[in-house]
């Protein structure tokens, strides 16, 4: 099994058995909220009622991934609401049935099938498994679609059946990158984890990717453990490399110690890291403060584009105080952006609740340079494939007198054309 579809950058830890959690996401929630950023009235209908339009998801949502995706349920639980208050899909409520692996094996192969076989689900969407390598090829012998959000796994380089809804590694790592020569850096010291292969993976495809940019090299390469006492080894082998840019590809809660770390030793570099990484927490540590973000969705902290006020506007209606979170990060907005593309896909495909995969899949294949309004990057699906396509372009977030900001607004980044061959022949091989 290739070794970067067991988990994100974030996912530092491949832990025992955890606790599971199976939630059906279809009950009612508490009403009556405003939008917290625009100060507008939320306006939200009855609900839809009949029989729903049924679909799975997967998340490896306890134990030690919680630091990345502990507000996945609270997210699904709001786009159920949002999407079944704002008419349903096509006039159906939609019901998701989200299952927590616990970053446990043998359960994440077990509820793959289930949703499958025994719940029939007509597709799964927004996964955020950490293991979603070892049922691959099932979903994929079974015709069952897969949308979003995990696009961190090299599932989604490698199986047509995998549809990405937001920038996959290859391009995640050419937009750290890029950041770091737009920064005026050029001597990048890598830090990643030493509990993951994943994390030493998406290293090599950084470093690999580092020989497009003249002027921008990787000095240091460097493990460090997520329990370390302090980070003080690895902060004086990148200064005495001369690296002027560090690239964290460590859990969210190392960052903190690892640039405290850095600062004792009179070390201030800048920083750039990638995928789902970046804590809420972090714009409150002024040590931080400057530190840019590549996100394979649009920025949650963007609202200048309709589809990210509406985001905003359903997690403040029915997420309450997700945004105190220190788990709010991009993957809450890779998992809505999921929802959207089904439910874009369902609308051209008139999908109702009767409706099969096959019914899923010729929707998502209207998909042409499919941005949703400025939510995702251009999404491009294409029918016969044996890889999937690769996505372009990425959103950039930064912390900036302690608070996020979106410094590009609703507006993407994309790879150069020149480049865009060299960055698809760096996904990995099925």
């Amino acid at each position: 099994m290739n070794v970067r579809a067991m988990g994100p950058v974030a996912v530092l830890v491949v832990a025992i058995a955890m606790l599971l959690s199976a939630c059906n996401l279809s009950e009612p929630e508490a009403k009556g909220a405003t939008n917290d950023l625009s100060g507008d009235a939320v306006q939200v209908g009855e609900e839809v009622t009949g029989e729903p339009v049924v679909i799975g998801t997967i998340c490896s949502c306890s134990g030690p991934v919680s630091s990345s995706t502990a507000q996945v349920p609270a997210v699904w639980k709001a786009w159920v609401r949002w999407t079944n208050t704002h008419g349903g899909i096509n006039g159906h409520p939609v019901k998701v049935i989200e299952l927590d692996d616990g970053l446990d094996a043998a359960r994440s192969v077990k509820m793959a099938k289930d949703l499958i076989d025994e719940h029939n689900v007509m597709a799964i969407v927004g996964e955020m498994d950490n293991l979603n390598g070892l049922w691959a090829d099932y979903a994929r012998e079974r015709g069952v679609p897969v949308i979003g959000a995990a696009v961190f796994s090299s599932v989604y380089e490698t199986n047509p059946y995998f549809f990405a809804t937001g920038a996959q590694t290859p391009t995640q790592a050419y937009g750290t990158l890029a950041e770091v020569e737009k920064m005026g850096a050029s001597k990048v010291s890598i830090m990643v984890c030493a509990e993951s292969p994943t994390c030493a993976d998406n290293a090599a495809t950084l470093e690999k990717l580092s020989d497009l940019f003249d002027g921008v090299d990787v000095v240091s390469n460097q493990r460090i453990a997520a329990n370390a006492p302090n980070y003080t080894a690895a902060c004086l082998a990148a200064r005495d490399a001369d690296a002027d840019v560090i690239v964290p590809l460590v859990p969210p809660s190392v960052v903190p110690r690892l640039v405290a770390s850095c600062k004792q030793q009179g070390f201030a570099p800048k920083l750039v890291t990638s995928s789902f990484v970046p804590g809420n927490d972090w714009a409150a540590d002024p040590n931080l403060d400057g530190f840019v973000t590549v996100a394979p969705n649009q920025s949650l902290w963007d609202v200048s584009s309709e589809p990210n006020k509406t985001l905003n506007e359903a997690l403040n209606t029915f997420a309450k105080g997700i945004y105190e979170k220190p788990e709010l990060n991009a993957s809450n907005s890779s998992v809505w952006s999921a929802g959207e593309v089904f439910k874009l896909a369902a609308e051209r495909g008139d999908i109702g609740p009767s409706s099969t995969s096959q019914d899923v899949l010729k929707g998502l294949y209207t998909f042409k340079a499919e941005t949703l309004g400025g939510l995702t990057p251009p999404l491009t699906y294409t029918q016969g494939d044996d890889v999937p396509s690769l996505v372009p372009c990425w959103f950039v977030s930064s912390i900036k007198d302690g608070a996020w900001e979106a410094p590009n607004g609703a507006e993407a980044s994309c790879i150069p054309d020149k480049h865009r061959d060299a960055v698809k022949d760096s996904f990995m091989k099925p």
